[in-house]
């Protein structure tokens, strides 16, 4: 059977297609897998493909004909799905935040929703911008540092003309 050429580049997230036995780099030794399994290119040579997998700390080789890839990119919607902002499933988000902040999981939650591209939580940020004459301190509602950011450059346009600007949560958010 000739082996599939993917476009594999080190980096790149790989799925397997089905359940599969795959070897160890350094000892000796073989772990199965399940198919969907996600890896993580290390290398290539040849036809192999070099990794580790997400659910281990052990780099693994495996044949070309073994993986493909990943069948959607983490943070991006499927063609047809509905979008994250869409009212009809930011629900879930909102929902998520709120369990969020109960459960004391805020900065997790935070690093997950900014990773994928999610909304996250709704939060005070206290802008503060100073130089040798004068000192500027704004709180904004926003969902990201970087959007806080926006919000008051859009809004204000201050900031261009004061350096020193720092964001920062504000106290109580």
């Amino acid at each position: 059977m000739p082996v599939k050429r993917i476009d594999v580049r080190k980096g790149m997230r790989l799925v397997f297609d089905k359940d599969t036995m795959v070897h160890f780099v350094q000892g000796y030794g073989r772990i199965h897998v399940k198919a969907d399994t996600e890896l993580v290119v290390t290398g290539i040579r040849n036809d192999i493909v070099y990794g580790k997998i997400t659910a281990t700390t052990r780099s693994v080789w495996v044949s070309y004909d073994d993986v493909s890839a990943e069948k959607r990119l983490l943070g991006h919607t499927p063609e047809g799905a509905l979008p994250p902002d869409d009212e009809r499933v930011a629900w879930i988000f909102k929902d998520a935040a709120r369990m969020a902040d109960r459960l004391g999981l805020c900065k997790d939650f935070d690093r997950l929703v900014d990773a994928l591209g999610f909304p996250g939580r709704m939060r005070t940020w206290k802008i503060v911008s100073e130089n040798e004459t004068m000192k500027a301190t704004l709180e904004v509602e926003a969902h990201s540092r970087a959007e806080a950011m926006n919000i008051v450059r859009s809004q204000v346009g201050v900031l261009p003309a004061i350096t020193g600007v720092s964001v920062q949560k504000a106290i109580g958010a």
